[in-house]
């Protein structure tokens, strides 16, 4: 394990989930405050970090786990890593010239170590989730200069994106083979994310031509007018049914999620979503779009 001097103050490198993180202590030691501060810092804000994203919950059972053996975390009673999204929250309330400075050392020696000394250019492969192409955090992070965290939160202040765990996550591995991070949790971030994301750092102009091949309708296999047309009158019957009955809204919900990864397929939407009735900006967004087609279908 590699230690590195922080503010005069020796800290064991520490990486899970294939990425740099931090613990109470690590943080407490680097900034020269009371042991217990960051601890208390993040009881009383917890409602507003996000696990697998800003925090990992190491449990006593995982504590004897190789991973968190490799890990450097050596805790049996467990505790808490914090990544750096994690750790920046963590510290907003410390606004000393000391606390400045160490936060500089920290994300540039500490968080950015990994990706200072990789030699191999990164490259953004293809990669999609239940067939709609998508990116990563990562991917976007390249794309706009910026590190991961602000990317991330940006995403999460603006609910992009869809952020994958457990079985979901399971199905994004199988579909994309060659993916190598190892993760507990991924946000994945549709083609109007990625967008709008790209135009939010001011990036778009000198990433759009990437951008438009990236999410080319290349990843689905052309579909004649007669059997788009066809598959249209399936789906608003399968709709029209399951509205027929009593369902509760989770159940409804998860039926328009499904119906809807058939409309991305067709082209009619970017992705999936959970609300098909017109009253939202999908479901009217879709009837437009299926609108503006059949319109067009016409003039041929």
């Amino acid at each position: 394990m590699n230690s590195i001097s922080i503010n005069n103050n020796s800290i064991e490198r520490k990486i899970y989930n294939n990425e740099p993180v931090v613990t109470f202590k690590d943080i407490d030691l680097v900034h020269e405050r009371p042991e217990g501060t960051a601890s208390r810092n993040f009881r009383t804000n917890k409602k507003h970090f996000i696990e697998n994203v800003d925090f990992y919950n190491v449990t006593t059972e995982k504590c004897k786990s190789d991973e968190i053996r490799r890990a450097g975390f050596n805790n049996p009673r467990g505790g808490y890593l914090f990544t750096e999204s994690g750790y920046l929250m963590l510290v907003k309330s410390f606004t000393d010239d000391l606390a400045w400075e160490v936060q500089r050392q920290l994300v540039n020696s500490y968080f950015r170590l990994k990706e200072i000394s990789n030699n191999e250019p990164y490259k953004i492969k293809n990669k999609s989730y239940q067939g709609v192409p998508c990116m990563t955090i990562k991917d976007l992070a390249f794309l706009c200069g910026y590190d991961r965290s602000s990317v991330g939160a940006y995403i999460r202040e603006n609910s992009l994106g869809e952020l994958l765990t457990y079985n979901k996550l399971k199905d994004f591995k199988r579909e994309n083979t060659d993916y190598e991070d190892v993760m507990c949790s991924l946000y994945v971030l549709y083609k109007d994310d990625v967008f709008n994301i790209i135009d939010n750092f001011r990036k778009l102009k000198e990433c759009k031509e990437f951008l438009d091949e990236y999410f080319k309708d290349k990843y689905f296999e052309p579909i004649s007018d007669m059997k788009i047309l066809k598959e249209l009158m399936n789906l608003k019957m399968i709709r029209q049914i399951t509205n027929n009955f009593s369902l509760n809204e989770q159940m409804r919900m998860e039926f328009d999620y499904i119906i809807s990864k058939e409309y991305v397929k067709l082209g009619f939407l970017d992705k999936p979503v959970n609300d098909l009735n017109i009253n939202h900006r999908e479901g009217w967004n879709l009837l437009c779009n299926i609108a503006n087609w059949k319109n067009g279908l016409e003039r041929k």
